[in-house]
């Protein structure tokens, strides 16, 4: 009987060890965070999509628009200005090259 004791008590004291060690820990990152002032405020990401160019192909008469993903102040590609992000030929109809 007195083993099982002392193996309870073991694990009560680890688990309040972990207990008072995860409290640390999450004190400890919340007081790592920026504040919401250290960081002046970032201009809008904003995007489109447009036509950048058309194609007629005269041998099958397809018509052809090549669009583009357009963003502005883009973190991750353009966070300074304006930039295609990526761009895709679609068949728009038909045409003729006369």
């Amino acid at each position: 009987m007195l083993k099982h004791e002392k193996m309870h008590r073991l694990i009560l004291s680890a688990l309040a060890v972990m207990l008072v060690a995860s409290f640390l820990l999450t004190a400890a990152s919340f007081a790592a965070l920026p504040s919401a002032q250290a960081a002046p405020p970032q201009p809008l990401t904003y995007c489109w999509d447009y036509i950048k160019l058309t194609m007629c192909d005269c041998g099958t008469h397809q018509y052809w628009e090549y669009w583009c993903h357009r963003c502005c102040n883009d973190p991750d590609y353009c966070p300074t200005g304006c930039c295609d992000i990526y761009c895709w030929w679609v068949e728009a109809g038909t045409c003729s090259c006369r």
